[in-house]
């Protein structure tokens, strides 16, 4: 059924409203699998999220030895710590734009440390 324009919908009969709904219903239904679609891009088929330590490295242009140390550290979001190490790819991307972690997130110690006395002025 073609809607008619100049009914407002009060003005329908049952049977005109339910082959509206169902007509107005395939319609975005179609419209939501073409969008699914073409959000599919082929490359994405191939990503993978589960990464070793040494694509590790290489995105973040660490030695292998520093991405092991800022595990045993826990300053780096690992997937599981035995061997051998296996990271989720979009929590290193995260970890990667937030930045270096504050003292606050890193549970660190407040106070200022001293200078050393070389940098003290003498008494003349």
């Amino acid at each position: 059924m073609e809607p008619n324009n100049e009914k407002h919908l009060f003005q329908l009969s049952v049977k005109e409203f339910i082959d509206l709904y169902k007509e107005t219903l395939a319609k975005i239904s179609l419209d939501v699998i073409i969008e699914k679609l073409n959000d599919d891009v082929p490359e994405k088929k191939n990503f993978r999220d589960i990464i070793s330590a040494k694509e590790v490295s290489e995105m973040t242009g660490l030695k292998i030895q520093s991405v092991y140390a800022k595990v045993s550290r826990e300053e780096i979001p690992v997937l599981s710590r035995g061997k051998p190490l296996r990271f989720r790819r979009s929590e290193i991307e995260k970890w990667l734009m937030d930045g270096r972690p504050t003292l606050f997130q890193m549970g660190g110690d407040w106070k200022v440390p001293l200078l050393p006395n070389i940098y003290k002025t003498k008494k003349i």
